[in-house]
């Protein structure tokens, strides 16, 4: 069954999936650095600063995500989704209201949270637990969401912000996710009927720390952790960086819809790939792209350069967003994905949380971009080894097994 078949048996399901990727848009270090430099000016803080609090707010949110994460798997989906987009809302009004630092920190955590974690985490679990023989497809659907953010939130908001200003930008967020939002996905969730969704009341939900003794998830942390790590800090000061380049701030918001398609492609070209050959086999090969974007900004400045590494970067993600979930499902299986993706999503966050202090840090003490970018391609270069040894050990054990 290819997209199309799928989509027609499957509609409100895969809307479910890919509208609930869309708007984790509203916590994304993409959409939230499009209003840095307001932040900046009208807070009076650098960008070292910034990069602290940022930090701080999303390993806070971090820490709360095994725990919430493995709540999916025993709460009612309706009941999980509603929480999540209520949180993303009020967050989203306070980020507009926000007129100190210790209310800064506290809508970024809320934003971090229920956007760029739990809201994310609902649409990926839910397409990998419902179609168990079309987990590729139905991860490719969820993640096209991702870039369609992506390429129409950021245009969007740079008109609302010069038409009602930064702050009401956030309020009318904060309104769209609790009159518009809520009601619909509670109305697109699927069923909680299925046999996939089905709930042991005995057993409580747990975090799924027992994976940090499992030599196959270690080996593959590396390569899983530094694609978040590093587009993190470069996507958060990117703007700074364009200016020392002579770029405007509309070349890179316009070169994210560049970014947007080169993702939404990707996604929907290794749904298949992930059905066929195995999300394990395919995993290596979200790397490549990564690398060869910051081999751009390394080499070459023009500015032909903005559109060119976001769209390397964007076959990264696109690549990513169906590879990495079902790589998962492959090794461990669905009963437990819930909290398994929860701790991913901690692991995941801590990264993002480090780049930006560790890059406003380095750039306040008078590091160059050039040599962040090479140290960036270092680590998604050092990443790989370990990597390819869990694929080469791995890869024939699966072949002789069905897939879950």
């Amino acid at each position: 069954m290819g997209y199309f078949g799928f989509l027609r048996k499957n509609r409100r399901a895969a809307s479910f999936g890919f509208g609930t990727a869309l708007f984790s848009s509203f916590g994304q270090t993409f959409f939230i650095s499009l209003f840095v430099p307001a932040i900046l000016l009208e807070l009076s803080v650098g960008a070292g600063a910034f990069g602290a609090i940022y930090s701080l707010a999303t390993l806070g949110s971090a820490l709360l995500l095994p725990y919430l994460g493995a709540l999916y798997d025993k709460t009612p989906l309706r009941l999980y989704v509603t929480c999540v987009v209520a949180g993303l809302g009020a967050a989203s009004l306070l980020f507009g209201l926000v007129g100190n630092l210790v209310f800064l920190v506290v809508a970024l955590f809320g934003l971090r949270l229920c956007g760029q974690g739990l809201i994310s985490h609902v649409s990926v679990t839910t397409m990998a637990k419902l179609f168990p023989k079309d987990r590729g497809k139905a991860l490719g659907v969820a993640s096209l969401g991702f870039p369609a953010g992506e390429g129409i939130l950021p245009p969007l908001a740079a008109v609302l912000v010069l038409w009602i200003g930064w702050r009401e930008t956030w309020l009318v967020a904060g309104a769209f996710c609790l009159l518009v939002l809520l009601p619909l996905f509670r109305w697109l969730a699927p069923s909680g009927g299925d046999p996939v969704f089905s709930k042991d009341g005995d057993r409580k939900p747990k975090p799924a720390w027992w994976l940090l003794r499992d030599w196959k998830f270690l080996l593959i942390m590396p390569a899983f952790l530094a694609l978040p790590f590093v587009t993190t800090g470069i996507f958060l000061y990117q703007l700074q960086m364009g200016e020392a380049r002579g770029w405007r701030p509309e070349l890179i918001a316009s070169s994210f819809v560049v970014f947007a398609l080169a993702r939404g492609g990707f996604a929907l070209l290794s749904g298949p790939w992930v059905d066929r050959i195995g999300a394990l086999r395919l995993m290596p090969v979200c790397s490549l792209p990564l690398a060869v974007g910051l081999i751009f900004l390394l080499v070459f400045s023009g500015k032909w350069v903005a559109p060119v590494y976001l769209f390397s970067f964007g076959i990264a993600y696109g690549l990513a967003g169906g590879i990495k979930t079902a790589v998962w499902a492959e090794l461990y299986g669905t009963e437990h994905l819930g909290a398994i993706r929860g701790l991913l999503a901690t692991l995941g966050t801590l990264s993002t949380a480090a780049s930006p202090v560790l890059f406003g840090v380095l750039l306040d003490n008078g590091v160059s971009f050039q040599a962040l970018l090479a140290g960036s391609l270092a680590v998604v270069l050092a990443s790989l080894p370990t990597l390819i040894i869990v694929v080469r050990r791995e890869s024939a054990k699966m072949r002789s097994e069905p897939r879950s």
